[in-house]
């Protein structure tokens, strides 16, 4: 039964989403879109879609039902595994301060929304729901926020303090950040025409931002498949679950939450790295790639782990 439900989530949920950045990968052989095409669709997302989910996460969180403990926990094995990765790419690799914090996010951040949340509900049911949503709003807030942040505070060093923290203070994810923030913790009342508005914006945030991934990834040279992106691939869908696993198991191990916790952190690859990295003109290729093939390893590692 187990099965089956996967390979219906597999067909359902995860192979038609698969299909956004496989059609920007056609279209973008066929010479339809372009790479300056891709960097205008990506725009859109970070300036306005990615600050509309976020906002919309954090307004919506019940942050009273998240279970702490074991989301600390994972946290820490990704922030661990982001600084790490970062680290060895920076000086053994010898890749650039930016491109190598960026490969450090891709090496943690999991494609919660559109992969995991589908098979987890399909395995676990309902409570599936929450580890999920608080995975991503903790991502959301802390990892992704503060990695722009950082991406600010790098190309803008030369203009002083003073120019990093006006290009942080306008920088929309930051702002929906801070609003949402107020918003929840002030538990001010919205209209429901708002709400509405930043879920309907913020839900094309994904589809927008992997049909840019494949539009990008159709020009990508297949040398790019290996190496460094192949290495970042399998940190994040083999050794990640693994870590976590060990972790939890030895600090949460009764935790409810603690089997879904381990499929989040087997997911593949996110997209939000590669829309951070074309937002600052960051090489994207290897960021691409390791996206690319953790979604397809993440197959076997997910099936294995259900």
């Amino acid at each position: 039964m187990i099965l089956s439900g996967f390979v219906e989530a597999l067909l359902t949920a995860v192979l038609p989403v698969f299909a956004v950045p496989a059609l920007g990968f056609a279209m973008g052989r066929a010479g339809t879109f372009d790479r300056a095409s891709a960097e205008a669709v990506n725009r859109f997302v970070f300036l306005l879609a990615v600050p509309a989910v976020t906002f919309y996460l954090i307004i919506r969180a019940n942050l009273a039902a998240f279970e702490w403990p074991a989301l600390l926990t994972y946290l820490g094995v990704e922030l661990t595994i982001y600084a790490s990765v970062a680290l060895a790419v920076r000086y053994l690799v010898g890749l650039g301060p930016r491109e190598s914090m960026l490969l450090g996010m891709t090496a943690c951040f999991s494609n919660t929304v559109f992969f995991v949340h589908p098979i987890a509900s399909t395995l676990y049911g309902a409570d599936a729901a929450l580890p999920v949503v608080a995975v991503i709003t903790v991502d959301s807030v802390l990892v992704f926020t503060g990695t722009v942040i950082a991406m600010d505070v790098a190309s803008h060093h030369e203009g002083g303090i003073g120019k990093v923290l006006k290009m942080v203070a306008r920088n929309p994810l930051v702002v929906s950040l801070i609003l949402g923030a107020v918003v929840a913790a002030g538990e001010i009342p919205l209209h429901e025409g708002v709400v509405t508005f930043v879920h309907f914006l913020g839900g094309a945030a994904a589809p927008a931002s992997l049909f840019a991934l494949g539009v990008i990834m159709s020009a990508v040279p297949l040398a790019r498949y290996g190496g460094t992106s192949l290495a970042v691939a399998l940190i994040k869908v083999a050794a990640m679950p693994l870590v976590v696993l060990a972790v939890l198991g030895a600090v949460n191990r009764d935790s409810a939450w603690f089997d879904t916790l381990v499929l989040i952190a087997a997911g593949p690859c996110g997209a939000m790295p590669f829309v951070v990295a074309l937002r600052y003109g960051v090489a994207t290729d290897r960021i691409a790639a390791a996206i690319v093939v953790s979604t397809v390893i993440s197959t076997i590692t997910i099936a294995a782990l259900a």
